[in-house]
């Protein structure tokens, strides 16, 4: 345990999860192991972001269950692939166990890093186990790095072709038994042509990456003497069907379109033969320029060589999984050229990064033209009189780039980044160092499938390529959080989901924020469930609308009663079959007679009335509503008519929880706060944690961070992530500071759910 204590000790954490981990390594000194990992899954579950709390997780549960601890360290490197010394302790602890299948799945991982070298203790051990793996090589940073594991005494052979001339330089780490550790950095000459960098190695021997392909393109400085139309590339690799669809999409597009544009299609040496095939027939058909590339050279070369061969034109970079509508091209280059300094211009898309629908975060998807020409219409009406917007960086799967920035800064860097994530992102920061800007086109919307081809080798990829571009542009992520903060697409958004509000086929459900529905997750898996509405019980009440059909739309937030024109408007828009409520908060039924159904909800009156008003909004039959928050809860009339109203018959009503009295309160075990209601109850309790902070009392508050932020407080009294997983996992009580008996009574529930003692002081 000690050897595990150090480990974790090394660890450095963010001042926001610095209370947590401290928590952890106090309890681990003290030989609360099983209080530790509890409070370590809290973390986690609190801060999955933070990759120190998956680290807590994964080292305690070595001690208890190697499965699990196997799961957490393949739940770290799949989010944070590039932590070598993380990933080679998990490959130990698994070799050490006999769990191979989980070996070979990190060796995977092991070969995708070329950026730095594993250990040779490390592949050494492998070998021993009779572990096959290779090495990997790849550009990053005006350099080819890699690493590789050869027999002993052996160099591998350096070629290159083309006519630049790469000086690598190779370093030997022995192992002294029969194999070395070969570790590779090669410079990249500034004004390097294009080139292939091949590894001849020993026979049987390969690394993942080899050959590495560099493809420039320098701007001809020969100006055209007729203008040319705009080319839109797509660079083509596989996936038939979404290809042809998005051709297709192109094809009919050209009839809406005003202006002329011409359809570049690039293949880069497919696994599909038939695809090409096919290429070929439709570009002879309609009159299209199809290019094949010397062999395959990934998404920057490609783009790099179609580039030389349409030079001194606009060009639109086109994902071969997305699809257009309409007169998208007009739209998007109006603002090209409508915008002084313009270099690249990019439309909202449903996988497009910061200009995703509904959200960044929540990135949709689209099963037809007809869907993504329902959201172009939406965003063409929505969008405001000036359609460009200034962003960071634009999003290549539909990127608008000028003439006038290709012939300054030439193509995507290949020098830089290693082909496959990141070069638009690069590329677009040398344009604003250029004096560029960076635009988007409100008033477009272009479907992107997205995120088929981001697996565990695109993840290692990208990760490399971002640690790139974060040593160039140290501001970038500054910037790029900065917009997702701000959110200036928002209103967008919201305004681009009320028009597409349509009439639904199943029912609208209600829910309550502040309650649990346990039964939600297979709810919505069924085909009774539709759109929700989330309300938050509070003065005012506040609510916002989920949508999960046609396809998934931005949130929308309304406050009772300021916006129950808008509340009534996207229900009436809705035109749901019937409405499906889940809470019993009285707060919420009055919300709810502002809807346009002529039914009336009260709890507060008798339940033969209150019986009636919930028959007339189908109270849900599965016993969804088993989470109640109002005090009228507690009613023995309540539960009595709760089970008339159809609840199963193994409904109990709630008993009280477990009363205890602080005399009897263990105070080493953590415990939850209730939000303090006003000062003399926030007063009472920093008395009680001061009072309390040798015994190693530790205070978690609900809702302290929002109620309470600007107070001093101890340093034992800290705000609570999440309420339900404390509770959950950690909590050894709820303590109410106060004796109103609503607020008393309705932890009482709170706590009985569950299933932690309740203290009132």
């Amino acid at each position: 345990m000690s050897s595990r204590i150090d480990i974790i000790l090394s660890l450095s954490f963010p001042l926001d999860a610095d209370p947590l981990a401290r928590e952890v390594l106090a309890l681990l000194h003290k030989g609360k192991t099983q209080e530790a990992l509890s409070f370590a899954l809290f973390f986690r579950a609190s801060f999955p972001h933070i990759a120190e709390s998956h680290v807590l997780c994964a080292h305690l549960f070595e001690a208890v269950s190697p499965d699990a601890a196997i799961s957490a360290w393949d739940r770290l490197i799949r989010s944070k692939p590039l932590q070598l010394p993380w990933l080679e302790h998990a490959i130990l602890f698994a070799l050490a166990r006999g769990r191979y299948r989980a070996v070979s799945r990190w060796v995977r991982a092991l070969e995708r890093i070329f950026v730095d070298a594993p250990s040779v203790s490390l592949l050494t051990e492998l070998e021993k186990h009779g572990v096959p793996f290779t090495g990997s090589i790849g550009i990053h940073e005006d350099g080819i790095s890699g690493w590789m594991w050869l027999p002993s005494g052996s160099l591998p052979r350096l070629q290159s072709t083309g006519n630049a001339e790469i000086k690598a330089s190779l370093s030997r780490h022995p192992s002294g038994k029969t194999r070395d550790l070969i570790t590779l950095r090669a410079e990249i000459p500034a004004s390097s042509p294009s080139f292939s960098f091949f590894l001849q190695l020993p026979e049987g021997s390969r690394v993942t990456g080899n050959p590495v392909v560099h493809m420039p393109y320098a701007p001809s400085l020969a100006k055209r003497h007729t203008p040319a139309p705009t080319a839109v590339i797509i660079p083509i690799y596989g996936d038939k069907k979404a290809t042809v669809a998005c051709i297709g999409s192109l094809i009919a597009s050209r009839c809406a379109c005003k202006r002329q544009f011409d359809i570049v299609l690039v293949w880069d040496h497919g696994p599909d033969v038939s695809l090409l095939a096919y290429l070929k027939r439709i570009a002879e058909r309609h009159r299209m320029l199809l290019f094949s590339t010397p062999r395959n050279l990934g998404f920057l070369g490609t783009i790099n060589y179609a580039l030389s061969k349409v030079p001194g034109r606009d060009v639109v970079l086109l994902n071969a999984d997305t699809l257009v509508h309409g007169d998208w091209f007009d739209r998007l280059q109006e603002v090209a050229r409508g915008q002084e300094r313009a270099g690249t211009v990019t439309p909202l898309g449903t996988y497009a990064e910061l200009l995703s629908f509904p959200s960044p975060r929540k990135r949709g998807w689209v099963r037809s033209v007809r869907d993504v020409a329902r959201l172009d219409e939406a965003c063409r009406l929505s969008a405001p009189a000036d359609p460009a917007m200034d962003i960071p960086v634009g999003v290549g799967f539909c990127m608008y780039i000028t003439g006038q920035l290709i012939a300054r800064i030439g193509g995507l860097d290949s020098r830089f980044l290693y082909s496959g994530y990141g070069e638009e992102v690069d590329f677009c920061l040398r344009a604003e160092e250029a004096g560029f800007r960076n635009l988007a086109a409100l008033n477009v919307f272009v479907g992107h499938r997205g995120g088929s081809s981001f697996g565990p080798r695109k993840k290692a990829l990208a990760a490399q390529n971002n640690k790139a571009i974060f040593v160039r542009y140290p501001d970038y992520k500054h910037e790029y959080d900065s917009f997702l903060i701000r959110e200036p697409l928002r209103s967008q958004r919201e305004k681009m989901t009320r028009l597409l509000c349509g009439p639904i086929q199943a029912p609208l459900h209600i829910l309550n924020e502040r309650e649990r529905n346990p039964n939600l997750k297979a709810l919505r898996r069924t085909e009774s469930f539709g759109n929700t509405l989330h309300v938050m019980p509070g003065n005012p009440p506040s609510a916002r609308f989920k949508f999960y059909t046609p396809f998934p739309m931005a949130n929308i937030p309304v406050t009772f009663p300021e916006d129950a024109l808008l509340l009534r408007d996207i229900v009436e828009k809705l035109h749901p079959p019937r409405l499906v409520v889940h809470t019993a908060d009285p707060m919420i039924g009055e919300m709810l007679k502002s809807l346009p159904y002529d039914r009336e909800l009260s709890l507060e009156r008798l339940p033969e009335r209150a019986l009636s008003a919930w028959k007339r909004y189908e109270p849900c039959p599965e016993g969804l509503f088993v989470e109640f928050s109002a005090i009228s809860c507690a009613d023995r009339e309540l539960t009595d008519w709760l089970v008339k109203a159809g609840l199963p018959a193994s409904f109990q009503p709630f008993q009280q929880a477990k009363r205890l009295s602080w005399e009897h309160a263990d105070k080493s075990l953590p415990y939850l706060l209730a939000t303090p209601g006003n000062v003399r109850e926030w007063e009472k309790a920093c008395a009680l944690a001061r009072k309390h902070a040798r015994e190693g009392l530790s205070l978690w508050g609900a809702g302290l961070k929002r109620s309470w932020s600007n107070a001093p407080c101890p340093s034992n009294l800290r705000p609570c992530p999440d309420a339900e997983l404390f509770a959950k996992w950690v909590c050894g009580g709820v303590l109410v500071p106060g004796d109103d008996p609503a607020v008393v009574a309705q932890w009482d529930m709170w706590a009985s759910r569950r299933r932690v003692p309740l203290l009132v002081y």
